[in-house]
């Protein structure tokens, strides 16, 4: 990109991204390190334009919608999970896929290849699901900071031109108090 655009520096300043997504992960990494060219997909984020998803998540209708993709995936790995692993009733892998879930991972370690695959997908919900729980107490906080801030704006109920004009008028009649005070001193 630096060969094509017309300043460079500008394109620097605007795509930190990709320069440390060239930086960091270059292709003569050793073989031990080839996994952080992964990182290269990280320029998908850019053309996703997550911030309104990221406030419809964080809100209380995607907190609702995130619940309840939880619970589907406790009941849907639960009743998977016995499947898999036999001599296990459906109600079974439900206890199992919750304990799992809540405790990261103290349902009991899986005995076959797909018991692992559900309980890494198990996990991975839960802790997105945690995290997005969190994430929606952050942004309450946060809004009711916001709402704190326009309310104490409203109550003050002037908008900057007119506190400039009280202000004046107020400097006035102390200058005119002042020269008063003036003349009646002796």
């Amino acid at each position: 990109m630096l060969a094509v655009v017309p300043s460079k520096r500008g394109w620097l300043r605007e795509n930190p991204l990709d320069v440390a997504i060239v930086l960091f992960t270059p292709p003569f990494l050793p073989a031990s390190l080839q996994a952080l060219r992964a990182f290269r997909l990280l320029r998908i984020v850019r053309l996703l334009r997550l911030a309104p998803l990221a406030r419809r998540v964080f809100s209380l209708e995607g907190l609702r919608y995130a619940a309840l993709l939880a619970v589907l995936t406790v009941l849907g790995s639960g009743a998977a999970y016995a499947a898999v692993e036999k001599n296990r009733s459906t109600w079974d892998g439900v206890w199992w896929a919750i304990t799992t879930m809540t405790t990261v991972g103290y349902g009991g370690a899986p005995a076959t290849e797909w018991g692992k695959v559900i309980t890494i997908v198990l996990l991975l919900v839960g802790i997105g699901f945690v995290a997005i729980v969190t994430g929606a107490v952050a942004e309450r906080f946060l809004t009711t900071e916001i709402e704190d801030v326009a309310d104490a704006t409203a109550e003050v109920g002037a908008t900057a031109g007119e506190m400039l004009a009280e202000l004046r008028a107020i400097r006035a009649r102390l200058e005119r108090l002042e020269v008063a005070l003036q003349k009646r001193a002796p």
